[in-house]
């Protein structure tokens, strides 16, 4: 199947949006339609470069400022296309013709009035609201019918089939919890809350569930004991508290570890009469309860993959079940941030980063894992003063935080991550280091090992090179010194894993491990 990747604008004025009527174009696959402005991104072309290109040869307008919205995957029956979506009211130069149709300005209030197709008249009204940020897919029949609409859901039966990577349905906005009751209510009636003992409790993020809960008639009981790195031990102990209050759908809230434990607590309880060995047993399909996600921190992207890491205690080693457990919705909401400490932010961020370099920087890297790379970047790099407490925190900083770290793991959904992650995990285990402080400390170094494309990628994240990308890190995780022993131990628990190895775009050994966890010397 065909694939492409895409973007489009809607240029705003005076409350009226610029629509193009195609009516021009041969074997336009969008003759008769209004659309906004865009076109297909070329090789090397960062999505942003590609709207203002595309709306520059289109209407000879030169935009200014950018507003990201989105990604609509759509889904037809011979391809398939990724269209990352913008809009923006700040542009120069003069309105002329186009040559694929017709430019209107057309009020906004009007806009639903024209011949549209019938998947944009879900995300335009999420345009002209106060929605920061979605993602979801939109499917199309060869007649050009839209075969669902991924807002209005119906109700999800238990384990029939969990969701995939194109079916989640993404969404950020102020009080998010509170405006998709509707959507919450569709996954069951009967919910297991996965948390830790903090985040999700002081940012308000827990009682803005219950209350939807609530409101909903929905049961529902709170397991709160998710620890830092989730061990299997705690998925049984939720999974036991699952299976007593007949749960039929899990909701994460908190940072990546309630979120992950999430994902394998609803395998678990579906599969109930299993026991903690099943978490790895790789010979099983993945039925699961429907799960609902609410991050409250900004940095492993565990709202957009279907990931669950796992501490296992009795082997002292940490990893990803084999299982790919994607939640049904997630639901994002910057103000959940407020609570959270610079510190936390900071360990967050930079692994959100590391997610975005280690996924452009892999031998699964596609063209689309790449655009989201590119395009968590371009919004990343705008909070880094921020996160180093340079200047204070702003609510548009927070919303920034939360679209890049999902776009982060909308990238490694596709790709995993690369070597700093995989040796990271010994660090986490053995030396109990914050996994944002252990991620980040071999980033810069494994930069170093891509060479000319290492450093292009450091400068799309903000930093002059890669020298002041590693005090950045320094500055904000303060990792202190790492034990040369730890090291060591990561260094030949990686060696000896092809698989882990295979994931880097360049040759990988011992020897090459040893230079990204500083060890050359």
């Amino acid at each position: 199947m065909k694939s492409k990747c895409t973007t489009l604008c809607y240029i705003e004025k005076d409350g009226a949006y610029l629509m193009l009527h195609r009516t021009k174009k041969l074997h336009d696959i969008n003759a008769g339609k209004w659309i906004g402005v865009g076109g297909h991104i070329e090789e090397d072309e960062t999505p942003e470069e590609c709207v203002r290109r595309e709306t520059r040869e289109e209407t000879g307008l030169t935009l200014t400022a950018l507003t990201f919205r989105g990604v609509i995957h759509f889904i037809c029956p011979d391809e398939t296309e990724e269209m990352f979506v913008y809009t923006s009211d700040k542009y120069s130069g003069e309105l002329r013709e186009c040559s694929e149709g017709e430019l209107s300005w057309v009020a906004k209030e009007k806009v639903m009035d024209l011949d549209l197709w019938e998947g944009d008249r879900i995300f335009l009204p999420l345009l002209m609201s106060d929605n920061k940020f979605f993602s979801f897919a939109l499917s199309y029949d060869a007649e050009g019918n839209l075969l669902s609409n991924p807002l209005e859901r119906k109700p999800i039966v238990p384990g029939e089939k969990p969701a995939d990577r194109k079916e989640m349905v993404i969404l950020q906005e102020r009080d998010t919890i509170a405006h998709y009751g509707e959507q919450i209510k569709a996954f069951g009636k009967r919910a297991l809350i996965v948390t830790g003992a903090h985040s999700a409790k002081v940012s308000g993020a827990l009682s803005d569930m219950e209350a939807v809960l609530d409101a909903n008639g929905i049961h529902h009981v709170v397991f709160n004991e998710v620890e830092q790195n989730p061990s299997t031990d705690t998925i049984m102990r939720a999974r036991e508290m699952g299976v007593m209050s007949q749960a039929d759908f899990v909701i994460g809230i908190g940072g990546g570890s309630p979120l992950d434990a999430a994902k394998a607590v609803a395998l678990m309880i579906y599969n109930h009469d299993e026991e903690k060995e099943y978490l790895y047993e790789s010979r099983h399909e993945a039925h699961a309860l429907p799960v609902i996600a609410v991050p409250t921190t900004s940095g492993t992207g565990s709202e957009a993959t279907g990931v669950a890491i796992l501490t296992r205690k009795e082997r002292r080693t940490k990893g990803s079940i084999p299982y790919k457990i994607y939640p049904g919705l997630s639901l994002i909401d910057g103000k959940y941030l407020q609570t959270a400490t610079l510190e936390v932010i900071g360990n967050t961020a930079i692994d959100a980063l590391s997610h975005l370099l280690e996924s452009y920087f892999n031998s699964n890297a596609t063209e689309l894992s790449n655009a989201y790379v590119l395009q968590g970047l371009s919004i990343w790099r705008r909070v880094k003063d921020a996160i180093l407490g340079r200047r204070e925190m702003t609510e548009k900083d927070r919303e920034d935080l939360m679209t890049a770290s999902t776009l982060a793991g909308m990238a490694i959904a596709i790709t995993g991550t690369c070597l700093p992650h995989a040796l990271s995990y010994t660090l986490t285990v053995i030396g109990d280091i914050p996994h944002g402080r252990a991620v980040g400390f071999f980033l810069s170094r494994f930069l170093r090992e891509a060479g000319d494309e290492g450093l292009m990628l450091a400068r799309a994240a903000g930093f002059f090179d890669l020298e002041e990308l590693e005090g950045y890190y320094h500055a904000v995780c303060k990792p202190g010194s790492i034990e040369k022993e730890i090291r060591l131990q990561a260094v030949e628990a990686v060696a000896v894993n092809p698989g882990k190895l295979s994931r880097a775009p360049f040759p990988a050994d011992r020897e090459l491990l040893m230079r990204i966890a500083g060890l050359d010397e």
